[in-house]
């Protein structure tokens, strides 16, 4: 679908619906002169608004239409609505229900387009992310979960790193002991957790292979679609539950794990233990994530930060450091990531595995 086109039809929604809201305060029977009309159009101002135009993903895939235009062939398309401050008169058309009022105009629109590359690594990322989490009583970490209950808070952990290697078996339980190597893709998954009321991070880890060969010491015994080894810190860590797949492994579970029958995790019923750990024959890095932390102040009156405020790309496993700057008359009070409070340090150093939503607090001294 032409872009031009696109444009025109999501600038006309737009218009429908400020006729809408704006002429339904007739029908209320409000004052189209009310002071909430003024709020309504600050919050307007602020609101950033991200619709998915989806085009033929595969070359022969389904055509999606939009208004009865087909979007035609390419890749992800994404158009970034973004309110400029501008202001323009509502309703914009006869015969008016209420007066006219000047209310935030949308012009201007970015585009931008996922290349192949890009809709490859989000896709694997969140595929794979979405089968492994930990799953801890409430109020375990000070992390913000990414999903909770009453009960349980629940945490994905990230996608870091890809290699592709040779492995060998520590210790296989009885039932596997002729199982002496695999070789296959390991994925390793990290998420650091900053414990509630303490300071001390803890960092947990799962390791994944995906589509392995197992070999005896002379032959090819079988192809296995998945297994995993995971990690729990040491003690004074906080013990979890891993969900893998289907299964939910508590600590002081250990061990390589497989599926007992064919297929991937989400499409099986159980797992068993094959061994005690692995050890590295051999392996090359073949992919390395990186993660955007959005570096930013809660309130820009109280201050600044170094580096500037701003969105940095890092790759995982790199250390980055962070230092609130408080203007005068303003003392730095902590750090929040996602709306979590997570160091009161200043410098603030932490090791990027995942995405991060970071905020310097700073209050009045």
């Amino acid at each position: 679908m032409p872009y031009d086109s696109t444009l025109k039809n999501l600038k006309a929604f737009r218009q429908i619906i400020f006729n809408d809201l704006v002429g339904a305060r007739l029908v209320a029977g409000l004052d189209a002169s009310h002071d909430s009309m003024t709020k309504f159009s600050e919050q307007i101002d602020k609101l950033s608004v991200t619709p998915y135009l989806f085009g033929r993903v595969q070359e022969y895939g389904n055509a999606l239409q939009f208004k009865g235009l087909n979007l035609g062939t390419g890749e992800i398309r994404r158009i970034q609505g973004e309110y400029t401050g501008g202001k323009t008169l509502y309703p914009t058309a006869v015969p008016y229900k209420v007066p006219q009022r000047e209310l935030a105009s949308v012009d201007y629109f970015q585009y931008t387009q996922f290349t192949p590359l890009e809709l490859l690594d989000t896709t694997n990322l969140a595929s794979i992310r979405s089968a492994f989490m930990v799953q801890v009583p409430s109020g375990t970490f000070r992390d913000t979960p990414d999903v909770e209950n009453a009960k349980y808070d629940y945490y994905q952990l990230y996608p870091c790193i890809r290699k592709r290697g040779r492995y060998e078996f520590t210790t296989p339980t009885p039932n596997y002991a002729s199982w002496k190597y695999f070789e296959g893709e390991l994925i390793g998954l990290y998420r650091d957790f900053v414990k509630a009321g303490t300071w001390t991070k803890y960092q947990y880890n799962i390791d994944a292979w995906i589509d392995c060969a197992i070999e005896s010491v002379s032959a090819v015994i079988r192809d296995e679609p998945f297994l995993f080894w995971f990690m729990r810190p040491l003690a004074p860590a906080p013990e979890v539950v891993y969900i893998c797949g289907t299964l939910r492994l508590p600590h002081p579970h250990k061990g390589v794990y497989t599926p007992r029958s064919g297929g991937m995790p989400w499409n099986i019923l159980s797992f068993q233990n094959v061994c005690e750990g692995y050890g590295v024959v051999s392996d090359a890095e073949v992919y390395k994530a990186s993660y955007e932390v959005d570096l930013g102040v809660k309130d820009e009156l109280g201050g600044t930060t170094n580096p500037p405020p701003n969105v940095y790309l890092r790759d995982v496993f790199a250390s980055f450091t962070v230092q609130g700057i408080p203007n005068a008359g303003y003392l730095f009070d902590h750090w929040e990531d996602e709306g979590s409070t997570i160091s009161v340090a200043n410098p603030y150093t932490f090791n990027v595995y995942r995405p991060h939503s970071l905020r310097a607090v700073f209050r009045v001294g």
